[in-house]
């Protein structure tokens, strides 16, 4: 098992070896905090699975641990931020079409000591250049982002973004609480939402077939956390209103 110890300002990124007898033994890959996320993937192809981790908290960053045999791995940082970007959510994604896996993130806590908005929270979107070296493509910016999934959701064949932020402007975009990015072609994006976006406060979203009719449903769950600049007209609609869950039903393939 690989855990994630985001702590405070203490943590750890481990992965924990089955001995048997439903015993585990620690091997510590990053003994500081901040760890989010971890992916499985061969980024090397040399048959033993890697580890790509996004670390934030005082040192962040995308990390790459290489699987060298033997329970050892090798640490290479592949994308670092500056510790206020409040990195909150990686995933590995081919957006090109290249057979090498690239990567999405997004930058947008805003719960620490800085609660202001920030001009370099949003999206990035970093392309892998076959020798899983990463470069910056693609910057889309959002209040508070607080994770993104790429997928073709209209099924034109290029790769669409399904966005929320939990620290958007709500003074004068709201909106940004969910965003459709529509891929128009050539990776140039056309932004929408949906007349609920401000009915919960999107802390999470998974995106899948929910109903089986063959394209991708969106997903969304709320939490109300009283941190940020909130207005009190949200709090109280969420409070006397509450959302848990909401689903987005893609109407592409429904039947009419």
């Amino acid at each position: 098992m690989i855990i994630c110890e985001f702590g405070f300002r203490q943590g750890s990124l481990s992965w924990f070896e089955n001995t048997g007898n439903g015993n585990y033994a620690r091997h510590m890959l990053r003994a500081l905090p901040g760890a989010v996320r971890t992916e499985v993937y061969d980024f090397n192809k040399d048959g033993k699975p890697d580890i790509a981790a996004l670390m934030a908290q005082g040192d962040e960053g995308v990390y790459i641990y290489y699987n060298e045999g033997n329970g050892k791995f090798r640490e290479e940082r592949l994308i670092r931020f500056p510790p206020a970007y409040g990195s909150n959510y990686f995933q590995l994604f081919d957006f090109n079409g290249d057979g090498f896996m690239d990567i999405i993130t997004t930058n947008g806590d805003n719960a620490d000591y800085s609660v202001i908005l920030k001009p370099y929270h949003g999206i990035r979107i970093f392309y892998n250049n076959g020798s899983n070296q990463f470069e910056q493509k693609y910057f889309l910016p959002v209040y508070g982002a607080q994770k993104a999934m790429p997928a073709d959701f209209d099924n034109d064949g290029d790769i669409d973004i399904a966005s929320i932020a939990f620290y958007p402007d709500y003074e004068r975009l709201p909106e940004e609480s969910f965003i459709y990015w529509e891929n128009t072609g050539n990776n140039s994006y056309k932004r929408y939402t949906f007349n609920g976006f401000a009915n919960g406060r999107w802390l999470t979203m998974d995106a899948g077939d929910m109903d089986g009719d063959g394209d991708k449903d969106i997903i969304l769950g709320s939490a109300l956390i009283p941190v940020g600049h909130v207005p009190p007209l949200y709090i109280k609609q969420w409070q006397s209103q509450p959302v848990s869950i909401m689903l987005l039903e893609n109407t592409l393939n429904k039947k009419r």
